[in-house]
């Protein structure tokens, strides 16, 4: 489950830019896709390309400036099911967008999207299911737990690398 949050991590910041092969690479090929926030059902990982492509073309066509960001993780022990949170920023676009903001007096203005990404992992490792879905203050709770011992888990690292060192 680590694993998969440590690609996460990594790929979400860039999804709209990189090759997602990696992320592919963890899941069955006939993973299924329930997005509750963007209102799409999918199944296959060739029909998750496509719609990522096509998400991609959207909204570059939209806006000039997407950022993805990987907001936190939640796992639980003892369950097949790890949650990602995610957050899109969108800079709402116009004709005006192109002048400078000291001439229109326009301040920029982003559309902002978040949401849960909920994966059912089976034994092998490889996700078979995905919800996506609105995220909830819980979630955010839940994923500030798991980041603050992800944290102490580094800093424990960098205690024993540094004891290491010195003798």
């Amino acid at each position: 489950m680590l694993s998969l949050d440590w690609l996460f991590e990594g790929m979400v910041p860039n999804i709209m830019k990189q090759q997602a092969g990696p992320l592919f690479a963890k899941m069955t090929p006939d993973v299924e896709l329930d997005d509750k926030v963007f209102g799409y059902k999918l199944k296959g990982v060739n029909e998750l390309n496509s719609h990522l492509l096509k998400v991609r073309t959207y909204f570059r066509y939209k806006s000039p400036y997407v950022k993805a960001e990987y907001k936190g993780a939640i796992i639980y022990e003892g369950e097949d099911v790890v949650t990602f949170l995610w957050k899109l920023n969108i800079l709402r676009s116009s004709f005006m967008r192109y002048f400078p903001a000291f001439v229109t007096g326009k301040q920029t203005e982003f559309d902002v999207r978040e949401g849960a990404l909920v994966c059912s992992v089976n034994e092998d490792g490889k996700i078979y299911k995905m919800l996506n879905r609105p995220v909830t203050e819980a979630d955010k709770e839940a994923a500030a737990q798991l980041k603050a011992l992800k944290d102490e888990m580094k800093e424990e690292e960098k205690k024993q690398a540094l004891k290491e060192k010195l003798e």
